[in-house]
């Protein structure tokens, strides 16, 4: 004869969440009684959080860029300017 368990135990239908291997939570639902459940985000929360991530980055990465070079870039500013000063005035002297 099979054991066929009894009492409120036995009507408790769990709830099969996806896994996760970064971290556990304890589910707040009555029916588990404090088990432990993985969660995992959606494919479309990871991707949103990754495109986040990667545009986070890339901002760092122009401002750190744009920091490091903008004296240069000032520099050869000038020195086009001075360079087509000279030009525009060779061309209005002949």
């Amino acid at each position: 004869m099979d054991y066929e368990p009894t009492g409120p135990a036995s009507s408790v239908v769990h709830q099969q969440l996806p896994t996760c291997d970064t971290y556990f939570v304890e589910s707040m639902d009555q029916d588990d009684d404090g088990v432990f459940v993985t969660q995992r985000w959606s494919k479309q929360e990871l991707a949103r959080i990754h495109a986040d991530t990667q545009m986070d980055l890339a901002e760092d990465l122009s401002r750190a860029v744009s920091e490091e070079y903008q004296e240069d870039i000032l520099d050869h500013m000038e020195y086009m300017e001075v360079c087509t000063l000279v030009f525009s005035t060779l061309v209005l002297l002949t």
